[in-house]
């Protein structure tokens, strides 16, 4: 079984599972397909903020540069949503 094999959701699921014997930080990529959209990134961001992840990468650069600006977009057109401010938050873990 490689990386490749896994669905996004289960390389998330994986990383929730290390992490629970972890105390300090862990890095694992979610592989994401090219298909992948905006919506399909925040909700991945949800799953591993849900699961009580410190931080996420995904690997989906299509959709890298489209799913901030979407952030950036939803957060000026509510004043502040809460899954903005959440995924903000998981970010702000990884990128200080």
């Amino acid at each position: 079984m490689s990386a490749n094999d896994l669905t996004p959701e289960e390389h998330v699921k994986v990383q929730a599972v290390a992490q629970g014997y972890i105390d300090s930080s862990i890095s694992k990529t979610v592989n994401a397909p090219k298909t992948h959209t905006v919506a399909d990134v925040e909700r991945l961001y949800m799953m591993a903020y849900d699961m009580g992840l410190k931080e996420l990468l995904t690997c989906a650069t299509a959709v890298g540069r489209a799913f901030w600006k979407e952030l950036k977009r939803k957060r000026r057109k509510t004043g502040s949503s809460n899954s903005a401010n959440r995924l903000t938050n998981l970010a702000k873990t990884k990128y200080g």
